[in-house]
């Protein structure tokens, strides 16, 4: 039998299984097959799921961080995936499945912004917290959508300011990520 389908984890299916073909229903799947999957069944409870689908259904951004679980070799993607389930203080902050920069930006950077305050001595929950109020709450709001994050202003005057993260960690995306979050987002924190 599945570890999904076991009593003590059926519920877990409500996320969906990785065989889906929708972005939103992969998740339950994605957790049943990552390694730290004892741990992160702690942060999303049965209590969590029903509370989810009585108030406002499913979190928009769970697509996220069923992608960023998914990455090989990106210690900093799956660190930072596991924090924002174990923050659910910050849920409602947190930018989900909406159209335009704002989602991207936050779920390509995020990762290597917490990482680089991490380098700086904070445990992971520090790290996150602090970069969840020092570069998500001083963003710059646009329009519905669309916000500038702190240290990549001069990102959005460029054509192709466009940056997502590969599969592999070792891959040319995460560098690209990574040095910016820490040459150019870094220093406009001053933290």
């Amino acid at each position: 039998m599945s570890w999904l389908f076991t009593p003590e984890h059926y519920y877990l299916g409500d996320l969906g299984f990785k065989v889906s073909r929708s972005k939103l229903g992969r998740l339950g799947g994605v957790i049943a097959m990552h390694p730290r999957r004892d741990e992160i069944t702690t942060l999303i409870t049965p209590d969590d799921i029903k509370k989810w689908k009585k108030t406002f259904g499913m979190p928009a951004f769970l697509p996220h961080v069923s992608r960023l679980l998914t990455h090989i070799n990106a210690p900093a993607c799956e660190n930072f995936a596991v924090e924002v389930l174990r923050h659910k203080e910050f849920y409602k902050a947190i930018p989900g499945n909406i159209d335009g920069d704002e989602a991207f930006i936050f779920w390509t950077y995020a990762p290597y912004v917490m990482e680089q305050l991490g380098q700086k001595g904070k445990s992971l929950e520090l790290s996150f917290t602090d970069m969840m109020n020092n570069w998500l709450k001083k963003r710059k709001r646009v329009k519905d959508g669309e916000a500038m994050y702190p240290g990549i202003e001069h990102m959005y005057e460029e054509i192709n300011r466009y940056h997502y993260l590969g599969k592999d960690g070792t891959g040319a995306t995460h560098a690209f990520v990574k040095y910016i979050a820490q040459e150019a987002i870094m220093p406009a924190l001053a933290v």
